[in-house]
């Protein structure tokens, strides 16, 4: 048999053909110019689609704001409606009030009017016949309606010497307060001509 040896050469052969075979079964790589586009591609890709949904959150947002604004307009007109209706009502009932009050007073100095009237048509009229027994009469008379007047209104009285108000004397005796102003007045005038 022929013994065949291997010299160096061959083995670096075999090997560089090995390695070339290999080299040539993996993938070649791409260049990275090409992925950095691809990545830069991509990052504008996704920065595309989230300025698309802040827009559209955005406009979401102008709308949702738009319409409570008008709501806060429609909701501001009926309560400004409301309060000039009830301005309206309260001027009415203002009005009415102060009608009826003067109207109330109006009835109370009458029927005083009237009582003081009756008060004195119902005096004993002095005689001519002489000054004495007129002046007696007069002064009789007087004492007689200072009398009733202070007889009749004894509390309203008795309130007034203790010192309370008209108003007061008033919701205790149930009397308009113009009424009891014209009683105390001539009660006063009475006093006088004594």
């Amino acid at each position: 048999m022929i013994e065949v040896g291997f010299q160096p050469w061959i083995y670096l052969v075999i090997l560089g053909a090995i390695a070339i075979v290999y080299a040539l079964m993996l993938p070649k790589p791409q260049s990275k110019t090409a992925n950095h586009e691809e990545v830069v591609q991509e990052i504008e890709g996704t920065l595309d689609h989230f300025m698309q949904e802040i827009a559209a959150e955005n406009e979401q947002l102008v709308q949702l704001v738009g319409q409570m604004k008008q709501d806060f307009i429609v909701k501001q007109t009926i309560l400004q409606e409301k309060n000039e209706r009830l301005e309206q009502r309260l001027e009415q009932l203002e009005l009415r009030c102060s009608q009826l009050e003067a109207l109330r007073e109006q009835t109370a100095s009458q029927q005083a009017v009237m009582q003081a009237e009756a008060l004195r048509t119902a005096e004993p009229q002095p005689e001519a016949t002489g000054e004495a027994e007129s002046v007696s009469s007069a002064d009789q008379a007087q004492e007689a309606e200072e009398q009733s007047i202070k007889s009749r209104y004894a509390e309203l009285f008795a309130l007034h010497e203790q010192g309370k108000s008209i108003d007061h004397i008033s919701k205790r005796t149930g009397m308009n307060r113009g009424e009891i102003g014209l009683i105390l007045q001539l009660a006063k005038q009475e006093e006088r001509r004594v």
